[in-house]
């Protein structure tokens, strides 16, 4: 899936066109629901929906119907709603339309590097700063519900994003695959958040599944 920083790249352009509560409790959503520790928690925290043998997708209907009056108030969970959105957006755009392939030997490894490189790229052009804040009692949030999040930790992980990289050629990722995902991704979520206001849904998550 898109790393943290893109999450917070796209974030960071939904603030220049929206107004939110809380900005820093935005950004912790953006990113949380990839601080879990293992798959099965991971399937979780996404809200994985099986449809059929060979379909899945996330379910935002379910997110809704748990958090939406908390969506409409504390940006924790809308920054965490709209990060699955983000999400099923990214499959989309990477597998259908750059026909990405993960299975070649390798190949997801050097797609890791490029979300590496791409990283320091993103964090330079966004003037993006290392620290996130955490609540304190983060554990009494509602979205421990979901899955276990390891909070303190991924946040350490995030500060790593940071650290110099030396530069390589892209391998499939490119800088400007990122810019076009980010602008993508900014222009669906602000016509969610838009829906949102009004007691409506942009994103139906079916029309996005995958392993159709």
């Amino acid at each position: 899936m898109a790393s943290r920083i893109i999450h917070l790249a796209i974030t960071n352009e939904l603030i220049s066109k929206c107004e939110f509560n809380d900005i820093e409790r935005l950004r912790l959503g953006a990113i949380i629901p990839d601080g879990v520790s293992n798959r099965d928690d991971y399937s979780l925290s996404h809200f994985k929906l099986k449809i059929s043998d060979d379909e899945r997708t996330y379910d935002l209907t379910k997110f809704r119907n748990l958090f939406k009056d908390k969506m409409m108030t504390d940006d924790l969970y809308l920054g965490y709603y709209l990060h699955l959105i983000e999400d099923l957006i990214f499959r989309n755009f990477v597998y259908d339309k750059y026909k990405w392939d993960p299975r070649p030997e390798g190949n997801v490894e050097r797609l890791y590097e490029d979300y590496r490189q791409i990283n320091s790229y993103l964090i330079n052009k966004y003037n993006m700063q290392s620290n996130i804040l955490v609540p304190d009692d983060f554990e009494k949030e509602e979205i421990n519900k979901v899955a276990v999040f390891d909070v303190h930790k991924f946040i350490e992980e995030y500060k790593k994003d940071f650290e110099a990289v030396t530069y390589k050629d892209r391998f499939f990722f490119t800088d400007n695959m990122a810019e076009e995902f980010i602008s993508l991704s900014a222009e669906l979520c602000k016509k969610e958040l838009d829906a949102l206001k009004n007691g409506k849904e942009f994103f139906n998550e079916y029309e996005w599944s995958w392993g159709k």
